[in-house]
C-alpha cells in the first residue's frame, strides 16, 4: 500500500502567518500529544532559500507548541 503524502504551499513573505496558514491547509492534526522532530536544512552556509529562514524555524517552533505538541526536538 501506497503511503500518501501531503504538500502545503504558502506564498507569504510574514512567515509568521504563513505556517499557521501552511499547517490548516493539511486538513490534518497530527500534532497534538505527539514529540515533534523537526529537521532544518543547515547542511550549508548559503542564505534563504538555501538553507532554513531562522524566522521559519522559530515561527514553526511556537506554532506546534500553540497546538499542543508534547516536545519540539531541532535535530541536524
Amino acid at each position: 500500500m501506497k503511503k500518501r503524502s501531503i504538500v502545503s504551499l504558502v506564498n507569504t513573505s510574514d512567515r509568521a502567518s504563513g505556517i499557521p496558514t501552511a499547517i490548516d491547509r493539511l486538513s490534518i492534526d497530527p500534532i497534538q500529544g505527539k514529540s515533534v522532530l523537526l529537521k532544518p536544512n543547515f547542511n550549508t552556509a548559503d542564505p534563504f532559500p538555501g538553507s532554513t529562514h531562522n524566522d521559519t524555524l522559530a515561527s514553526l517552533i511556537m506554532e506546534l507548541g500553540k497546538r499542543g505538541a508534547q516536545s519540539v526536538i531541532v535535530g541536524d
